[in-house]
């Protein structure tokens, strides 16, 4: 009876912490993305930029709001993405809890020379 109740512990410590792990991951990618996009993103408009923030919460499943978030441009070097977001995240199998998670990014980019 101990051992059964050792492995059911066991088990659900390893599930907890898998699904953790992945919603890390999936935050971590989707940041990355976002830091990506405003470093590459110097021709783009504020709203184009924030479509593409858009484009890669869906594409790591993040349940990211429009209004999520905010892209501001101090000038056409100068890029800030400040935002959140909630994900439950199963700890049991019967229950989930609100985990937020929080991103920034200020990024300084130069445009590449025309040489036309």
């Amino acid at each position: 009876m101990k051992t059964i109740l050792k492995l059911a512990v066991f088990g659900l410590t390893v599930y907890a912490c898998v699904n953790i792990a992945f919603a890390w991951l999936q935050y971590f990618q989707f940041k990355d993305g976002v830091r990506q996009a405003s470093q590459t993103g110097f021709s783009l408009t504020t709203a184009e930029l924030h479509k593409r923030v858009l484009e890669i919460a869906e594409q790591n499943s993040v349940p990211l709001d429009e209004d999520g978030f905010s892209v501001r441009r101090d000038d056409k070097t100068h890029t800030l993405i400040d935002g959140s977001y909630t994900k439950e995240i199963s700890l049991l199998p019967i229950r989930a809890f609100p985990w937020t998670f929080t991103f920034h990014t200020d990024t300084m980019t130069v445009a590449p020379p025309n040489l036309k």
